[in-house]
């Protein structure tokens, strides 16, 4: 059995709970300023990898490895580097 990472499921509810009868997830549009990198956060930490950053906010990132800093995505605890 493998095993899924809370966060993961939660995300998968999520998804489940937003599919219309016909089990399509409904297009959400997303305002361009809200999309932000982790490279221009306060909270983005660098790693040894040139354009992987970790999350100083304890974000989780999708991937292992970490974030790439040069991604644009919706990030709620996002602060500009001053």
């Amino acid at each position: 059995m493998a095993l899924v990472r809370p966060i993961a499921a939660a995300c998968w509810r999520a998804t489940i709970g937003v599919m219309t009868a016909r089990g399509e997830i409904p297009k959400r549009t997303i305002e361009p300023e809200k999309l932000v990198r982790c490279r221009d956060c306060r909270h983005g930490q660098a790693t040894s990898h040139a354009m992987i950053y970790q999350c100083g906010a304890e974000r989780m990132a999708p991937a292992p490895a970490g974030w790439w800093g040069v991604n644009s995505h919706v990030c709620e605890q996002f602060k500009g580097k001053s």
